[in-house]
């Protein structure tokens, strides 16, 4: 019986300082994956990406963090491909946003969104996958519409 209580304690130790590290209780991203953008000229883009697959994941995305390295970044996986809407809520890093169709291609780039603000950011084409990077970075590795992504684990949504 001491065994099963100290385990709950603990668990529940755990699980509150997970949450209140950040004073919120959103779910954090469940692994990651390697982004590699094929640019059409040559040459390759290569990011390691955290991933968001779930609502929770998906709601906190990014916010209050204060920086992110230059080869790293967030993806965000939908159930479902059609136009996804993002806002810059709580979060401090200016990001570019490449929007990413079911077939791996990118539909669109929001470069340079505001930090700290809820207006709305997203591109006119249906996405299933999002990559959320510095801002400047789409541009300066030659991510635009149509450039293909592969991802290695290939995620899926609630994986």
């Amino acid at each position: 019986m001491v065994r099963s209580i100290g385990h709950l304690l603990a668990a529940l130790v755990t699980c509150t300082t997970a949450a209140s590290s950040v004073g919120q209780t959103k779910e954090a991203a469940s692994g990651e994956v390697i982004a590699t953008f094929e640019n059409p000229g040559g040459g390759q883009a290569v990011f390691r990406l955290e991933v968001a697959d779930t609502e929770g994941a998906r709601e906190k995305g990014l916010m209050y963090r204060r920086s992110l390295d230059k080869d790293r970044g967030m993806l965000f996986v939908f159930p479902v491909e059609e136009v996804q809407h993002f806002w810059m809520k709580n979060t401090y890093i200016p990001l570019d946003m490449v929007f990413i169709s079911k077939d791996l291609t990118v539909v669109g780039v929001a470069e340079n969104a505001r930090p700290l603000t809820e207006t709305l950011v997203w591109v006119p084409a249906p996405s299933q996958y999002v990559v959320e990077l510095n801002a400047y970075t789409a541009r300066a590795r030659g991510i635009h519409k149509g450039t293909k992504v592969r991802f290695d684990p290939l995620p899926g949504p609630g994986r």
